[in-house]
């Protein structure tokens, strides 16, 4: 976990009237800033990003599925005042207030106006994605057919590869994805 001392270490106040409070540590490639951390046991470390902390410092976990956005539109700024949380879409209509973009409720193509994706799950909430596109346009994406399709993908991907992983023994030699104790039984029978 990380610590108020290591947190206020690499926090400068900008001397504007911005009010914000630039992170001084290391920025991700985004310009995000990132604090690096030892967790756990084993003391392995781990980073994450700075305006993430200052929220947690300050008034407590993130809910799960919300992001920590940014008033100010500084991405290096960690004044808890500049922040508030919101979903990943609510993140996206204040890009597109601020940068003067269309937002995708607004009805734009063929597909501008549908409420559920062809499978029929509602674009809402936890299962909506906006997804930035070529040449400033958007698109929504329904994330439970998106995890179908990645399913489909590993299976397909995957199909023929490792029968062993499927509980379908491998004649002649033992596979390196079984567990080893059942490669090591395989290995005595075969020998025997």
């Amino acid at each position: 976990m990380i610590t108020e001392a290591q947190f206020w270490r690499y926090v400068a106040p900008i001397p504007d009237d911005s009010g914000c409070w630039e992170w001084a540590g290391s920025r991700s490639d985004q310009g995000y800033g990132l604090i690096w951390f030892s967790r756990g046991p084993t003391r392995t470390t781990a980073v994450a990003k700075a305006h993430r902390v200052s929220w947690e410092l300050h008034f407590g976990p993130i809910p799960k599925g919300l992001y920590v956005c940014h008033k100010c539109d500084n991405k290096t700024c960690v004044n808890p005042g500049h922040l508030f949380l919101g979903t990943h879409y609510e993140n996206m209509l204040d890009l597109w207030q601020k940068s003067g973009l269309v937002a995708p409720t607004i009805a734009v193509g063929p597909h501008g106006t549908q409420t559920h994706c062809k499978n029929g799950h509602e674009f809402r909430g936890e299962n909506l994605r906006i997804v930035a596109g070529r040449k400033g346009h958007t698109r929504r994406q329904c994330l439970i057919c998106r995890a179908a399709v990645s399913r489909r993908h590993y299976v397909k991907k995957f199909r023929g590869k490792r029968p062993c992983a499927l509980g379908i023994p491998v004649a002649g030699s033992a596979c390196r994805f079984q567990p080893a104790h059942q490669r090591l039984a395989q290995q005595a029978t075969t020998a025997s």
